[in-house]
């Protein structure tokens, strides 16, 4: 294969992409940015020194940490940072916010975040959606926490595997089953070591992503006992309509639905928790 039929590409974002090793990746530059938000990759690309094909942003997860952050403050940004990056290259995909174990709250603003980001991309030709939810949760929907390490944030080699695949970031010929730097994350010495790689699905086929742990099965975080009834963790919803039953893979929900009582996306009158009356819903 020739390597110049494929774009040259530049993977920018926070540490979720730190283990990415560029070397094993055709025409790929990987920029790493520790802690970083969607203001610092914004600034970034307005510094670049050469000029690239496709664009891949993977930035959110630590905004959503952020005191008095929004999921709508949140986009603001974004949608800036889209701006922006419209001026380094044509081709931008948008990689969804990965799940995330260690902040319910964050990822719940998460969950928000990347229903409006889907929706912004549709409106688009030149932006792609690439949705980390098909592959980061299991058929349950419980978050795949055999991608994440030992803290619930960072990936370990099977979650890196699988985040390049869905940026469909292009594997050198002695690199195509792992993409990964040569170290793995810390791991709590509490915790079991994780089981070895399942048999790749047809989707997944070549690359190292493993199905292992599931999140259902974690001690849930200490809250305040209400009626003496164990705290058990909630289902992940669909962040198209906020349904528990099914993935957002497979809802027949086209958009992100708005809620009438809170005019908020991602979730129906019915599944409000801001205090309104249902309505209805769009």
């Amino acid at each position: 294969d020739n390597d110049t039929t494929i774009n040259n590409t530049l993977v920018i974002g926070s540490s979720i992409v730190r283990s990415i090793d560029p070397s094993k990746l055709i025409n790929t530059d990987v920029d790493c940015i520790s802690g970083g938000t969607i203001k610092d990759v914004h600034k970034k690309l307005t510094s670049l020194d050469k000029s690239y094909d496709r664009l891949v942003l993977q930035v959110g997860s630590n905004d959503t940490t952020k005191k008095d952050a929004t999921a709508q403050s949140v986009i603001n940004d974004y949608e800036l940072l889209l701006k922006g990056a419209k001026h380094v290259c044509e081709d931008i995909c948008v990689s969804s916010i990965c799940p995330r174990t260690d902040k319910p709250l964050s990822q719940e603003m998460a969950e928000t975040v990347n229903a409006q980001l889907d929706q912004l991309c549709q409106k688009d030709p030149n932006l792609i959606f690439s949705n980390n939810d098909v592959t980061f949760r299991l058929q349950n929907n419980s978050i795949n926490t055999g991608f994440l390490d030992f803290k619930g944030l960072h990936l370990t080699k099977s979650g890196t595997n699988s985040l390049a695949q869905n940026m469909k970031l292009v594997p050198k010929p002695d690199h195509k089953s792992d993409i990964t730097k040569m170290f793995n994350p810390r791991r709590n010495p509490n915790q079991s070591i994780p089981q070895r790689d399942a048999t790749p699905s047809s989707k997944n086929e070549n690359w190292q992503t493993v199905k292992s742990r599931n999140f259902r099965n974690q001690r849930p975080n200490p809250t305040t006992p209400t009626n003496n009834k164990p705290n058990v963790p909630s289902k992940p919803a669909c962040f198209l309509c906020g349904e528990t039953s099914h993935l957002a893979s497979s809802c027949w929900h086209p958009n992100a639905v708005t809620c009438y009582s809170c005019n908020q996306l991602g979730h129906k009158s019915s599944r409000c928790n801001n205090g309104s009356s249902p309505a209805g819903d769009r």
